[in-house]
């Protein structure tokens, strides 16, 4: 019987049991299998099932396979587990380990990227300012972030009455569209970005 067989771990947890273990680590040293497959996994070798994960810093570590810190924590909140996790420092732990260790995060991270909370598009903008949930499964400040609108060739008359209102200007929807188009014409790329509270 194969080393990585379900039936061989499961005899060697029930040894390691047998002779006082009171911990089982099940690893993906490689990082090639599948959630669902480490799933049935530990659920075919571990009788009770695993009651914690191996984790790293925005997945930071000698090798592969481990699952970030904020990513693995959120995902296991939003399905209702309970945990001890001061989440408010989810983004400062990542830009902390960054800084010390000289890796940046990178800004299309999931949870604690730059790009994880900001919205660029007229279509996701729109869909932002009626209803957050839309685009984002958690509030971001949970993890220390802030949502950011950004402005320029992408934005809608959503956007751009948006922008004017939060400068005190009141537009009515036509002057929105003639706005949003004249952003398009100004120039390629961002204007600018508005952080939100």
């Amino acid at each position: 019987m194969p080393a990585g067989h379900p039936d061989f771990l499961q005899r060697i947890c029930r040894a390691a049991e047998e002779a006082g273990a009171d911990r089982i680590s099940v690893t993906d040293t490689v990082g090639i299998m599948m959630p669902q497959g480490m799933y049935r996994l530990v659920k075919t070798g571990v009788e009770a099932g695993a009651d914690q994960i191996h984790v790293s810093i925005d997945g930071i570590g000698e090798r592969v396979g481990l699952p970030s810190l904020a990513e693995a924590t959120m995902a296991l909140l939003l399905r209702g587990a309970r945990l001890e996790v001061r989440t408010e420092m989810l983004c400062e732990l990542s830009q902390f380990v960054s800084s010390y260790t000289g890796i940046p995060t990178p800004e299309f991270k999931p949870i604690v990227g730059r790009n994880a909370f900001r919205h660029k598009s007229g279509m996701h903008i729109a869909a932002i300012l009626r209803d957050p949930r839309t685009y984002e499964p958690f509030d971001p400040k949970t993890i220390g972030q802030r949502r950011r609108v950004v402005f320029g060739e992408c934005s809608g008359k959503h956007a751009a009455a948006f922008l004017l209102d939060s400068l005190g200007v009141r537009i009515t929807p036509e002057e929105a569209e003639r706005v949003a188009r004249r952003l398009k014409v100004l120039r390629r790329g961002d204007l600018f970005e508005l952080e939100l509270a």
